[in-house]
């Protein structure tokens, strides 16, 4: 019996400095992915859905790519395609993280073919806007206005 109770609380302790408290999950895979900025915005993009979509994101990215007031998150599960539609300049710049592994579509963050732009706020994000093929182009429009 003393053995369990040493287990459990051994157990309990471990699973409450495993846990970032109050961190957004955001924030939790951005470290993960080794995010260094801390820019105004974070677009995050899978790369998958409508090409039409895709081709626009991915138009803004290589016009905005050295911007330091936003930071790119692409996020596919196929690393290979990181590599056709970017250049290797674009993959080294400081403001493009590569999700490989899908995180944030796993933890259900983004779904489906729809973006995702977060306004970096203090310590948590003071404002999330799904982008989708109903919006895309406004929403993109007025981004470029808010990073000028």
């Amino acid at each position: 019996m003393k053995n369990r109770i040493i287990i459990i609380l051994f157990c309990c302790c471990f699973y409450n400095s495993s846990c970032k408290k109050g961190e957004p999950q955001e924030r939790q895979i951005l470290t993960q992915l080794g995010d260094k900025t801390s820019p105004d915005y974070y677009l995050i993009v899978p790369i998958k859905g409508c090409a039409g979509c895709v081709t626009e994101m991915l138009a803004f990215i290589k016009e905005n790519v050295k911007n330091p007031r936003i930071t790119f998150i692409l996020t596919s599960n196929e690393p290979k395609l990181f590599n056709l539609i970017l250049s290797k300049e674009d993959v080294n710049s400081n403001n493009i993280l590569l999700d490989h592994k899908n995180l944030f579509e796993k933890s259900g963050i983004v779904t489906g073919p729809n973006f995702l732009l977060l306004k970096n706020g203090s310590g948590d994000f003071v404002e999330r806007k799904v982008l989708n093929a109903t919006n895309l182009t406004v929403e993109l429009t007025k981004l470029k206005t808010l990073i000028i």
